[in-house]
């Protein structure tokens, strides 16, 4: 399964605090956000993107999106783990820190 980061325009690692590379720097459980993307991928603007091989990078302009595909995956799985769910939220919240912080992106590393 792909792992991922939040990072600066020099492939630094930020944390939510807005530290770099320190011990609270963004990691997100993607097999859920992978896994739950694929199974609602037509329905989905950008999370349906990620390529669970290969590298997948969102800039500041698809992380708007992020939220509304997150809102879609959580209406098709009313059901969903309180795990999942935590996973979901949690990206919500670092895909709105790269809108609101210039030269940041989202990076997927896949398999």
């Amino acid at each position: 399964m792909p792992i991922g980061s939040f990072t600066d325009e020099n492939g630094r690692n930020i944390a939510l605090d807005g530290s770099y590379d320190g011990p609270g720097a963004y990691t997100p459980d993607i097999t859920w956000i992978v896994n739950a993307a694929m199974a609602v991928d037509s329905d989905l603007k950008v999370l349906g993107f990620i390529d669970p091989y290969g590298n997948t990078t969102l800039n500041r302009h698809m992380a708007e999106r992020v939220s509304d595909d997150i809102d879609t995956i959580l209406a098709a799985f009313p059901d969903i783990p309180d795990e999942g769910r935590n996973a979901l939220e949690r990206f919500r919240v670092v895909a709105d820190a790269c809108v609101d912080q210039t030269h940041t992106y989202i990076h997927f590393i896949g398999d």
